[in-house]
């Protein structure tokens, strides 16, 4: 079954399911990640950490963990695809502004999940939690959107046809990328393009990517890259590539364009600087030879306008840095998941676990507000409540 805003198109001949993604995409997108799962599941890597990350995600999403159980199947293994907009790179602005100029990491994003998901299912499930008030409802363009307000990490989502799902910390986001499939709204033509780039050995050998990415640097980003280690090269930098492919060999190929050939020159000596040191802080370290193995396959070196990154790693090696990942406390991924364990204690506890100084400022301005005018919050709902209506 489709909603109704698919249903008008597709029985108009407009669009497809695979070409609902592209009008989807949020109007100020200025970065792209696809990440591929039936293509890391095929590769027999990583499936641990896919697993374990899911259920990470279900213990701070209650709706999702219940939406699951209703459902009687995995989100996770029915997602074949995720794809991920970003309208800005760079520094958090004023909280809630979000875009270019603010909000919590540096921009806003939509995602799109792909999979074999049953829009009829799926929308059964979400109208019953939302009557017994588990989540909030209400519709852009007639379609349903809800808002699991009872989350920590509360985000906006709702299914868009068969086998498509949207989801965002922001309403705006969904509200435009609704509105992107109701005008169906083509994305933009040089993000789209710099999407389709792939290194040539990858295109001879027909691999799948696993990951791909590409976006440009708004005027904002580069701005904000001036104040980082890249400060020589920011100005110049204009757009970026990565795919990730794995299998027996696994391939990943990058790309940096920059506005001149003298740039991707001084990219390449930065680039290859950090690289050095990088490899040097792990040799001293001692406790990860994959990783100095892995890094010490990695090419940098520029092609006119272009810095181009090459490296090519057995599947043996991949498999030995991924089992070691989970292994060492000091990695990233363990880092994260130690602070999550630590705030679901504090949760737990009682404590106030405020992501950001950011979150207490709004919870205080909330709180004044409705100390000023107790009405207000009243006003608010009813006001929703005769919109959704």
């Amino acid at each position: 079954m489709m909603t109704v805003v698919a249903c008008w198109l597709g029985a108009l001949g407009m669009v497809s399911g695979e070409e609902i993604n592209g009008h989807l995409y949020p109007s100020k997108t200025n970065s792209i990640v696809v990440i591929d799962f039936d293509a890391i599941r095929a590769s027999g890597l990583f499936a641990e950490q896919m697993a374990e990350d899911f259920e990470s995600f279900l213990q701070d999403n209650e709706h999702f963990r219940k939406l699951n159980e209703m459902l009687g199947v995995n989100l996770a293994d029915e997602t074949t695809r995720i794809t991920i907009c970003g309208q800005s790179i760079g520094p958090p602005g004023p909280p809630g502004t979000g875009g270019p100029e603010g909000g919590r990491g540096g921009g806003d994003v939509l995602s799109i999940s792909n999979g074999s998901f049953s829009y009829e299912k799926i929308s059964k499930v979400l109208e019953e939690m939302a009557e017994r008030g588990e989540l909030t409802k209400f519709t852009v363009n007639d379609l349903p959107i809800y808002f699991n307000h009872r989350s920590r990490e509360a985000i906006y989502f709702g299914i868009v046809d068969d086998g498509v799902m949207i989801s965002s910390s922001r309403k705006g986001i969904i509200e435009d990328a609704i509105q992107g499939l109701t005008d169906l709204r083509e994305p933009d033509k040089v993000l789209m393009d710099r999407l389709q780039w792939s290194s040539e050995d990858t295109k001879e050998e027909k691999i799948k990517p696993a990951v791909y990415l590409a976006g440009v640097f708004p005027e904002q980003a580069r701005a904000a890259l001036e104040r980082s280690p890249l400060k020589e090269i920011a100005k110049d930098m204009v757009g970026y590539n990565l795919t990730i492919h794995l299998g027996e060999k696994a391939f990943f190929r990058g790309r940096l364009e920059l506005a001149s050939d003298e740039s991707a020159t001084r990219a390449e000596k930065m680039f290859n600087l950090f690289t050095g040191l990088m490899k040097t802080s792990i040799k001293n370290q001692g406790s990860r030879p994959d990783m100095l193995e892995l890094f010490g396959n990695m090419e940098i070196k520029a092609d006119k306008k272009d810095l181009k990154f090459n490296m090519t790693a057995p599947r043996t090696l991949l498999a030995q840095v991924s089992e070691n990942d989970r292994k060492d406390p000091n990695s990233p991924r363990n880092r994260m998941k130690k602070m999550r364990e630590e705030r679901r204690k504090k949760e737990a506890a009682g404590e106030n676990v405020s992501e950001t100084k950011e979150d207490d400022e709004e919870k205080e301005n909330a709180q004044e507000k409705e100390k000023a005018d107790p009405d207000s919050g009243k006003e608010q709902a009813a006001s929703e409540e005769k919109s959704e209506g």
